[in-house]
């Protein structure tokens, strides 16, 4: 197994080899150090797949049950074909699981089928983000939370979900989700569970303001902290391949997926990684 960098700013790291259970710290630390990890070609099967995923945790089971890939309830089928999996979401900047007390950790993507065009990947560097802001701003945002109302938002989502069906889910799955859901708060600039390292921490869907301030100020703020975020100079861009795993770190990273071209095919797995830390702080 051998390495190389994605960017010139060491941000994402290219992994060659097949990996294996003695390569699981190198990979969890060079995930650690690089925020996105790319193993082109590795082309596994999905219950090697989700073996591959435990190296970084305990995945976390698939909502709702009919996205899940047949035989393994951690696997979320996705896909820009009707009726074959989760078929909406992501075209915007996140983190997996920022809707959650303890957000997703590590996130997977096994790429099954790539579109001839369109369908690339975005992600921003959240940590050089930060170190790009004037120290004003910097220190704005290190004094504030961001509030996400979880529980509004995805009851909003759900039923578009269910009136478009872009979702498949019964009514007792709605309910026990919502029952789950609770709104919570996350420190604009978070500290790394893992390595204690900073970085911001936004979503465009699922932040709705900045504790503590006016309307107008939370949202120049906002304005301000996603520019830097996605900056040309702060984001990888990643064209799949057929077999590509990529890996990031959600407390690091902030991704985007793009619309494949009208007529082709994407369909990709994914696996999340619950975090089994302290809350962030």
């Amino acid at each position: 197994m051998h390495t190389s960098e994605l960017t010139p700013t060491g941000f994402g790291s290219r992994v060659n080899g097949r990996p294996d259970r003695h390569t699981a710290p190198n990979l969890t630390d060079l995930l650690h150090r690089h925020g996105v990890l790319l193993l082109p070609g590795l082309a596994p099967t999905p219950g090697e797949f989700v073996e591959f995923a435990r190296q970084f945790g305990e995945p976390e089971h698939v909502f709702p049950e009919a996205h899940q890939v047949a035989g393994h309830a951690v696997l979320r089928l996705q896909s820009n074909v009707d009726g074959l999996g989760a078929s909406a979401g992501g075209r915007y900047w996140h983190a997996d699981g920022a809707f959650a007390e303890r957000p997703t950790a590590v996130t997977a993507l096994l790429c099954v089928e790539a579109p001839a065009s369109g369908g690339d990947t975005l992600f921003a560097d959240m940590r050089a983000a930060l170190a790009s802001l004037p120290d004003e701003v910097r220190a704005q945002a290190a004094g504030h939370r961001g509030y996400y109302p979880a529980k509004e938002i995805a009851r909003r989502d759900m039923e578009r979900a269910r009136m478009m069906r872009t979702v498949v889910m019964t009514d007792e799955e709605q309910a026990a989700k919502l029952a789950e859901l609770q709104n919570v708060h996350h420190p604009l600039v978070r500290r790394h569970p893992v390595t204690g390292k900073q970085a911001l921490y936004l979503n465009e869907h699922w932040l709705a303001r900045v504790e503590g301030l006016t309307d107008a100020d939370s949202e120049r703020l906002l304005a301000t902290l996603y520019e830097a975020a996605t900056r040309e100079s702060h984001v990888y861009r990643h064209t799949w391949t057929e077999g590509d795993v990529l890996v990031w770190d959600n407390a690091l990273v902030m991704h985007k997926a793009l619309p494949a071209a009208n007529g082709t095919r994407k369909v990709t797995y994914r696996c999340t990684i619950a975090d089994g830390s302290a809350p962030p702080g």
